[in-house]
This record gives structure tokens, sequence and C-alpha cells, in this order.
């Protein structure tokens, strides 16, 4: 026989399941499942993820973008506790808002009381995409170029 996937497991691969469109409601799984992995690396990793974030390119972050948007219900640039708690709840995971209330510290790398763009994309970008050879050039040569341009 065959060792060829069927559709239905073709269909469940991470390989499409990580890239499926969003879903109705404002967070997946599989970043709700990422931003809790963050929560608990070290705090130098956290922090390093906070610095190469801003240098993503946006061909890698377009769907944690809108995902980001659908999050911040006030379209201030910031995921609240109550936005964070609002879309756990629609994600049906049964979490207590002291959790969620951890979750939420950690991920806020600026002690600001609310997630930005950075801090989020921080926690939720596949880690896997940060170590290929077109984002790392990205990255790299972006903190060159800034480096550059900053007299330093």
């Amino acid at each position: 026989m065959s060792s060829r996937m069927t559709i239905d497991q073709a269909l469940q691969h991470p390989w499409i399941t990580e890239f499926q469109q969003l879903p109705d409601r404002p967070l997946s799984g599989v970043v709700f499942n990422r931003l809790k992995r963050f929560t608990e690396m070290t705090k130098l990793h956290g922090i390093m993820l906070n610095v190469v974030a801003k240098y993503l390119p946006d061909d890698s972050i377009g769907q944690l973008r809108e995902m980001f948007k659908t999050l911040d219900k006030g379209n201030k640039g910031t995921i609240n506790a109550d936005d964070l708690k609002e879309a756990v709840k629609q994600l049906g995971v049964s979490s207590s808002p002291e959790v969620v209330e951890g979750m939420l510290q950690r991920l806020d790398a600026d002690n600001s009381g609310e997630i930005e763009y950075e801090e989020f994309l921080a926690a939720a970008v596949n880690k896997k995409e940060l170590v290929t050879d077109h984002t790392l050039n990205h990255i790299f040569g972006a903190w060159v170029v800034g480096r550059q341009g900053g007299g330093g």
C-alpha cells in the first residue's frame, strides 16, 4: 500500500493548519499556545524576542498583524486585560482571570499594563520563522542600517 496521506490527514498537517485563514474568533489556538509558551521562557529569552520582533519582515507577520487588530478592541494599538480575557473566552479555553492576568504581565515587557504590537509579535510569531535566511537577513540588515544611520 501507499504511504501517502489521506486528504483528511493532509488537511490536519501543521503546514496547512499553521497557515489557515484567521478564524472568526480573535485568537487562534496555535497563537494562544505560543503566548502561553512565551510566558514560560526566561526573561532574557523574552527580551531577545522583543528586540527581534521589531525587525520582522511584513511578509512573515501579516496574519499576526490582523489578529492583533482584531484583539485590540479599542483601536488604541494595545491589548488590555479585558481584550485578552474576552479572546481567551471566545477561544473556549478554560482559564481563570488570574491566569490571563499573569499572561498579560509576562507579555508586557515594558510594564505599561497593556500588550503593545511588538510585544504581541515577540510572543505570537512562529519561532521557526525567525531562523530562515530571509528573515535573518532582513532583521540583521535593518539592525545594521539602523546602527549606521544612528551614528553608531
